[in-house]
């Protein structure tokens, strides 16, 4: 496994296998399960007999509840790395935002009357990733002395060329 970038990152208990949660190239991580007296593994999910996957309580709280606590440091800790929309004293959230994601899009449609009433606000992260513009819109809201303003004219033009499509 450590000629394909594979490590064991840690173990844990899988009933009446040993399970392992792995940490492959890039920060992926996978779970695999070996039998008693067996020196193969078992990549993938392991369903209990709900049909729930065994997996995701291990990986949450052995993998990813401390990475999204660092990010939430990081986060917290320096102000360059985000974007505020409107009322500081508000309940927040942390939105990574690509300027031309769809699913982005009806986000800040559907938290626009919180937002407008003060009950929240929106800690926009740019990134570009859904197009090859992307990269460039994000950074260019970033540059903006009023980023909601950029927001908000971006996806009214954004409506408006679905409406046309869709005619």
């Amino acid at each position: 496994m450590a000629k394909q970038g594979i490590a064991v990152q840690s173990t844990f208990d899988a009933g009446q296998l040993t399970g392992f949660i792995l940490e492959g190239p890039y920060q992926q991580y996978l779970t695999a399960y070996q039998f008693p007296g067996s020196d193969q593994l078992v990549v993938g999910s392991l369903l209990d007999s709900g049909g729930s996957d065994l997996r995701d309580d291990h990986l949450y709280e052995q993998v990813y509840k401390e990475n999204l606590g660092n990010v939430r440091k990081v986060l917290e800790g320096s102000k360059q790395g985000w974007i505020a929309e409107r009322n500081p004293d508000a309940l927040y959230v942390y939105l990574f935002d690509d300027p031309m994601c769809g699913y982005c899009h009806e986000f800040y449609k559907l938290t626009r009357e919180a937002i407008e009433q003060g009950k929240l606000q929106l800690r926009h992260v740019m990134v570009g990733v859904v197009t090859a513009k992307s990269e460039l819109v994000a950074v260019s809201f970033s540059a903006e002395t009023s980023p909601p303003a950029m927001w908000d004219f971006r996806y009214v033009n954004l409506d408006s060329r679905r409406s046309r499509d869709e005619a």
